[in-house]
């Protein structure tokens, strides 16, 4: 009787991908943004209490959600990419002030401390 469906792009997308569009929405230039990017093996994470305040639970592997099913059944087809819906997404962050302020970098700055880097 209900039935739940993902609706999202079908296009998957690196994590590198992923930071060069935000870069790009955001006017950064994205080759010096890449050079900050910190790589490490998540395995250092393991057993490592990380400060939760309502960060995305971390995940060791790629993820995304399947839309075969919402294509199938409903015959919907995705009409939306990442990178052509950034700049709308990053002129609402902005109109709501999320943009201003201190950014809360708790988790990150635990992250690196494990890991052997700063940013």
């Amino acid at each position: 009787k209900f039935q739940v469906f993902n609706c999202a792009t079908d296009v998957r997308m690196s994590h590198n991908e992923v930071v060069e569009a935000v870069a790009k929405a955001l006017g950064k230039n994205v080759e010096a943004v890449m050079k900050t990017v910190v790589y490490y093996d998540p395995a250092a994470l393991k057993g490592v209490d990380l400060p939760k305040k309502g960060k995305f639970p971390y995940r060791e592997t790629h993820f995304g959600v399947g839309v075969d099913k919402a294509k199938v059944v409903l015959g919907w087809s995705p009409k939306h990419t990442l990178e052509g819906d950034l700049p709308a997404y990053v002129a609402e962050y902005k109109r709501r002030g999320k943009d201003q302020g201190d950014v809360a970098r708790d988790w990150d700055e635990a992250v690196l401390k494990v890991v052997g880097s700063s940013a």
